[in-house]
């Protein structure tokens, strides 16, 4: 047998020990880290498209101090809070 023949053995019994011994440290390792991860998908599912429509309108926006402040002491009258004399 040549030297080259040798270390190609001893090379590829090294690896085989490597890889009895990776593998018994993931079958150790496995009740911890439960089932192993499924992969994703490369392409992934389509993303979903988004309503073109106009946002949902702030009812509180177009309100007057006054307007606000009588719908803060309806709100608040109703949860049994103090009324606001002011904003």
């Amino acid at each position: 047998m040549s030297m080259e023949s040798i270390e190609k053995i001893i090379k590829d019994r090294e690896e085989a020990a490597f890889a009895r011994g990776r593998q018994s440290v993931i079958d150790a390792l496995q009740p911890i880290l439960g089932k192993p991860k499924r992969e994703k998908p490369k392409e992934g599912r389509p993303k979903r498209e988004k309503p073109n429509g106009a946002k949902r309108k702030n009812p509180w926006a177009g309100l007057s101090d006054e307007e606000r402040l009588v719908r803060i002491n309806a709100i608040r009258s109703g949860r049994g809070l103090s009324l606001k004399t002011s904003l």
